[in-house]
């Protein structure tokens, strides 16, 4: 019997990291072009049972989010901060589900564009 539990145990630990390296990568495609730093492994809490996770405290890269912006807005970001970002990946039913992201205390500090700025 311990062989068994060792055995459920070393399973579940390779699937908590192969989900966890999935979760990072489709973060990383998804949210990693507004980011300013990569995604760190230990930055994201997750369970691997259900597919939920979050991440907190992230800078935006700025320059990212300004190329999104027209310039007729008038306007520029110049710091960017999100508080959380949590959701689902359903890993073990990608085909039927999508994946679901939650955005949370999103704090952007915004500047009207002088001519100095073009």
């Amino acid at each position: 019997m311990d062989f068994f539990n060792g055995f459920v145990n070393f399973i579940d630990g390779v699937k908590s990291k192969l989900f966890l390296k999935f979760a990072l990568f489709v973060l990383h495609r998804s949210l990693g072009k507004f980011l300013k730093h990569k995604i760190k492994p230990d930055q994201l809490h997750l369970n691997p049972s259900d597919g939920t996770f979050s991440l907190e405290n992230l800078e935006l890269d700025v320059e990212a989010l300004n190329s999104l912006i027209p310039e007729s807005l008038g306007v520029f970001i110049i710091e960017g901060l999100v508080g959380t970002v949590s959701g689902v990946i359903p890993y073990q039913s990608l085909h039927e589900d999508g994946c679901e992201l939650g955005i949370s205390g999103l704090r952007l500090t915004i500047r009207a564009r002088s001519d100095k700025d073009k």
